[in-house]
């Protein structure tokens, strides 16, 4: 689902979005002016009145909407929460396992390496400089694996990981610029150290979900069981193939690890009331769309990408077009 402050029922009923760079037009002054070079279309009071009608209505259906979610599961603020129709029934907490946190600061110790060794634009004292502080990060990372409760698998991958860092470094104090084929190599042999990592990464977090999740599935009748549906929000980040998501898809018996109808994901909704609007919207399209077009997705996608690619088809390459409006 995208970010649903680009709603597409206003780019139809009101063709003012965001998303193609429309505002609203300003009040009319009591006395009509002519509008100067550049300046915005004024539309008539008659129409703006129109535009209001339709905002009203769909705020105001958007607000009912939170009264018809039915069983919904949201997971927000590291919890799995229970709602019957806006009322909140249970909470299960699904803190990070400390196991999560400690792998993803040695992947950030890979990460951080790339990041700065690839620069070409800082001075060469400033850069040694980093390049020692960095190295006694890592070596600091190295004396603590061996207190940290990691299989021995897991435990032999990240050393090795820490050691192949480490002469890294060594390579890059003895170069002003390392070759970018180097980085590649590097990341090339890290990989497989990393993926160790987000295995057990993704198993332990996994695990402490499963263990609330299969306790709040059994606050579920049978009948909500089939139509119950879930939740996810989040800042702008990775959302394909994101953790949560798939576990949620699972439990809500779709097991297929992607957004659906029943399995709903808001991206750059960081707060619980923003997102229950967005997930509000999102339900009023689904339903607004299926009415209208006979598609429930119809409203997910831009109204006007139809007319857009066929207009767009008519065009020149881009290259002939600037020389043609050169020439005039």
């Amino acid at each position: 689902m995208r970010y649903l402050s680009l709603s597409l029922i206003t780019v139809f009923f009101a063709l003012l979005t965001t998303q193609q760079g429309w505002t609203e037009p300003p009040q009319a002054k009591s006395k009509p002016t002519s509008p100067s070079k550049g300046s915005a279309p004024q539309l008539s009071d008659g129409l703006k009145a129109m535009n209001r009608i339709m905002h009203q209505a769909l705020g105001e259906v958007v607000q009912k909407e939170t009264s018809r979610f039915g069983p919904m599961i949201i997971a927000e603020a590291q919890a799995l929460k229970l709602y019957r129709n806006e009322k909140l029934v249970a909470t299960y907490p699904i803190p990070s396992p400390l196991i999560y946190h400690q792998l993803k600061v040695y992947g950030h110790m890979a990460l951080g390496a790339v990041i700065m060794l690839q620069r070409t634009d800082w001075p060469s004292q400033e850069r040694l400089s980093w390049l020692a502080q960095f190295e006694e990060a890592v070596g600091g990372l190295k004396r603590e694996l061996p207190t940290l409760k990691f299989d021995q698998e897991t435990a032999k991958t990240q050393e090795a990981l820490v050691e192949l860092t480490l002469a890294l470094i060594k390579q890059a104090r003895a170069t002003p610029q390392l070759d970018q084929r180097v980085l590649r190599e590097y990341s090339k042999q890290s990989l497989p150290m990393l993926k160790r990592g987000f295995e057990v990464s993704a198993r332990a977090q996994i695990d402490v979900i499963h263990a609330q999740g299969m306790a709040l599935y059994a606050q579920l009748t049978e009948e909500e069981r089939k139509t119950v549906r879930a939740y996810t929000y989040g800042g702008r980040g990775a959302r394909v193939g994101n953790l949560t998501l798939q576990y949620l898809s699972w439990l809500i018996g779709e097991h297929r690890g992607v957004e659906s109808e029943r399995m709903i994901f808001s991206e750059g909704v960081t707060n619980p009331k923003a997102a229950r609007i967005a997930l509000a919207k999102y339900l009023t399209e689904l339903r607004l769309a299926d009415i209208f077009f006979s598609d429930p997705h119809a409203l997910h996608r831009d109204v006007l990408i139809e007319a857009t690619r066929d207009y767009l088809s008519t065009f020149p390459k881009v290259e002939d077009a600037f020389k043609a409006s050169r020439a005039k």
